[in-house]
């Protein structure tokens, strides 16, 4: 906002100047020469500092006004001789030559036209901030489109992560989803457009990329564990023990292994349904 705030009242200061100047009468070359050095100062300072399309919109603005004084700055001037001879010397003949007659001698004017650019420099200076002003608007305009993307990749992991809990297959779809949109906020260098933006959401989204993993790690474990469990209950059936002393022990293993399956998990159902047939069975 300072930025933006200062390239305005630079720019109005201009315009009040330019305007007074020729209110009073045309613009000398002079004049335009330092309006022009002054203008292409500001549009520089925006172009190098802008952190929006505003500061880039502005810098264009004074880059127009640039182009108009350049037109007014001359790249030639004239160059004129003199010269003076008896009347009995060889007139020359030339049609950019006005001849003055007196008594004895003719006097001839010759005009020719220099091709010398004194504002060469201002013009260079112009046409090379006219490019970095192209390849700012191209980077504000991939970057943006970048950040764009971010966010859509953001919307759906968020939506997908609605309403838990899911499977793992959805929980690394979701990872997925975060991990495409760490990739494209990441492709923006520091000191491009949209960088301060993309840092922030950079960190949140790989915050939620954390709670994500997490998510998975709980959801593998469950699952796992539950999968377990169903081949122990199941070999137990199938196979019981001779004594009540075994029995009783796998039991108790089998409910601390239930107790591990945590809230959140698709297995956590399963697993308190499990565990209320097995304490049950350990008091009969």
């Amino acid at each position: 906002m300072t930025l933006l705030g200062s390239g305005c009242s630079l720019l109005n200061a201009s315009v009040v100047n330019s305007t007074s100047s020729e209110q009073s009468g045309a613009l000398s070359v002079d004049e335009r020469k330092a309006i022009v050095t002054a203008l292409l100062k500001e549009a520089e300072q925006l172009i190098v500092n802008a952190t929006s399309p505003q500061h880039l919109q502005l810098s264009e603005t004074k880059l127009n006004e640039v182009k108009a004084h350049l037109e007014y700055l001359p790249t030639t001037y004239t160059k004129t001789s003199v010269e003076v001879e008896r009347k009995s010397s060889r007139r020359r003949s030339s049609s950019k030559r006005s001849r003055a007659r007196s008594k004895h001698y003719d006097v001839d004017v010759e005009t020719e036209t220099v091709h010398d650019d004194k504002y060469a420099h201002l013009r260079a200076k112009a046409e090379d901030l006219n490019q970095q002003l192209e390849n700012k608007k191209e980077w504000f305009t991939q970057n943006v489109a970048r950040i764009g993307q971010a966010k859509q990749y953001a919307f759906a992991a968020a939506k997908a992560s609605q309403k838990p809990p899911h499977p793992l297959e959805t929980w690394q779809e979701i990872e997925q989803f975060w991990y495409k949109a760490i990739n494209e906020l990441e492709t923006i260098d520091n000191g491009e457009p949209g960088y301060g933006e993309a840092q922030k959401l950079l960190k949140t989204y790989q915050n939620n990329l954390k709670v994500i993993k997490f998510r998975i790690q709980l959801e593998a474990s469950a699952a796992e564990t539950l999968d377990d469990i169903y081949n122990r209950a199941e070999f137990l059936a199938q196979s019981p023990p001779t004594n009540r002393e075994s029995y009783v022990l796998q039991l108790q293993d089998m409910i601390k292994q239930l107790k591990t399956i945590k809230p959140g998990t698709t297995a956590y159902t399963d697993a308190q349904r499990l565990l209320v047939s097995a304490q049950k069975r350990l008091k009969s």
